[in-house]
């Protein structure tokens, strides 16, 4: 029923990439107002709680997160069999809430910053009823994108309008928490449009339990190293400040990475459904381009954004993180490796259903990461949780592409890739060196940015031009 045309990638992933513009945007607008207005410290708590409430989820959903728009793109082809497979899913999810919301009471029951945490449990439910692996796996992106449009909007005016000083640090965990919750409960009707209700004799939905299983390790792995950071910076460090040091950074490093994050979420269920009908060229075709467009984008933006960090931090960020810049040099390259991942980890192994490879690389990841900041955090404080970082994303790239490339071959000219990366250094190494010019701020990083699109736009240009002709 749901047999998809081609140009409905392209179509979802426009629908994917305009939302995700626009939550890199807001972002943009509202960073440099909460810095400013609620500081590190109340920064720093409201980050720690959510990393804590994050890792509740993740664990409670047993690798429901991975599992269930695979689950739906498997079964796409009649709506019968779609409708049970939600209703499965949606009723396991609901129990495992249940559980999770248990063991998390038990968890905040009389420790530091219990209240928070509390507001925190509105997040966990949303997470848990957002059914938006039911449209993902169907590759009908617009009901997701339309709600999200509509959350992220109305929130962002809500920060504007209840948060004025430091005092109001209860009012932006709030407004966190209900947005996650707000975005689970509006899609919800949105489903009565592609499932229909299924007689409860037929509903199994333990069935589920033990294929989501098989992700829970890698999925929770992948999560672990990402969330450990501010936990373990929280409890190795003076001051809660340094958790919103080392985050707001983190979170610009990332910015970039919003076009292989739609590229993901699109592609995933389609090499899905291509994987399960047995069209493995098709399959590495894909792979293929969403590779090459990754590093294509996002190799300048890491060399562009370590060139201006030094001046973009204090500017964005305010004065009190104006010391903090070199943590954002130090995690740039993550983007790329973050980047790749995507294409390597969730739209090829996820897709194709390698669970064993896949954990593997997130969990040699995760040991790297928490060894690294054992040993590098008491010394260099956040700058030694950046470090791990860098590494362990690396090192989940790096043994996730050794597979990939094990079962369908080489993905990647390097040759092409490797003048990408030396056009990219050369640009990053100019824009560097207008940062000595005599300028304002705003001056200066609006020249840096034209340049280096230019430098880079103009490169890029040549080199395939150069390379169509010798083809």
């Amino acid at each position: 029923m749901f047999e998809i045309r081609k140009n409905k990638v392209i179509q979802n992933y426009l629908y994917n990439l305009s939302y995700q513009i626009v939550i890199t945007v807001l972002p943009i607008i509202t960073t440099p107002y909460l810095t400013r207005v609620l500081g590190a410290d109340n920064l720093g708590i409201a980050r720690y709680v959510e990393s804590i409430a994050t890792l509740f989820t993740i664990i409670g959903l047993l690798g429901m997160l991975w599992y269930a728009d695979r689950a739906i793109a498997y079964n796409r082809h009649n709506k019968q069999e779609i409708s049970r497979c939600f209703w499965e899913i949606f009723i396991l999810r609901i129990v495992l809430l249940v559980v999770t919301l248990i063991v998390y009471a038990i968890f905040f029951n009389g420790i530091e910053y219990q209240k928070y945490f509390k507001i925190y449990a509105f997040y966990i439910v949303g997470t848990f009823l957002d059914v938006s692996w039911l449209f993902t796996g169907l590759e009908e992106m617009k009901p997701v994108v339309v709600r999200n449009y509509i959350v992220r909007i109305i929130f962002t005016i809500l920060l504007f309008v209840c948060i004025h000083s430091k005092q109001d640090l209860n009012a932006y965990i709030w407004i966190m928490s209900l947005m996650t919750f707000a975005s689970g409960a509006l899609i919800l009707p949105w489903i009565r449009n592609y499932v229909s209700l299924v007689p409860l004799k037929q509903i199994h939905f333990m069935r589920h339990l033990l294929p989501a299983l098989a992700l829970f390790l890698p999925q929770a792995a992948s999560q672990l190293y990402v969330q450990c950071d501010k936990v373990m910076i929280k409890a190795m460090l003076p001051d809660v400040a340094y958790v919103s040091y080392y985050t707001e950074n983190e979170k610009i490093a990332k910015l970039p990475i919003i076009l292989a994050t739609a590229l993901s979420t699109v592609l995933m269920p389609r090499i899905a459904y291509e994987f399960s009908k047995g069209k493995n060229n098709e399959v590495k075709s894909y792979i293929e381009k969403a590779l090459f467009s990754t590093i294509l984008v996002l190799l300048p933006c890491c060399t562009g954004l370590i060139a201006v960090a030094r001046n973009f931090v204090p500017f964005f960020l305010g004065k009190e993180f104006a010391d903090t810049y070199r943590i954002l040099m130090i995690l740039c390259p993550a983007m790329v490796f973050i980047g790749i991942s995507n294409v390597t980890g969730i739209q090829y192994l996820v897709a194709v259903n390698k669970n064993r490879e896949l954990t593997i690389s997130y969990v040699v990841a995760l040991i790297a990461n928490l060894c690294i900041n054992y040993m590098l955090i008491p010394r260099f404080g956040v700058y030694g949780a950046a470090v791990g970082t860098l590494v362990a994303e690396g090192l989940s790239m790096s043994v996730q592409y050794y597979y990939m490339h094990k079962y369908i071959g080489k993905t990647l000219d390097v040759i092409l890739v490797f003048k990408l990366f030396i056009l990219s250094v050369l640009m990053g190494g100019i824009v560097y060196c207008i940062n000595y010019l005599n300028m304002g701020y705003l001056a200066k990083m609006f020249v840096q940015v034209i340049v280096g699109v230019l430098i880079y736009g103009i490169g890029v240009w040549g080199m395939l031009r150069h390379r169509r002709r010798s083809e």
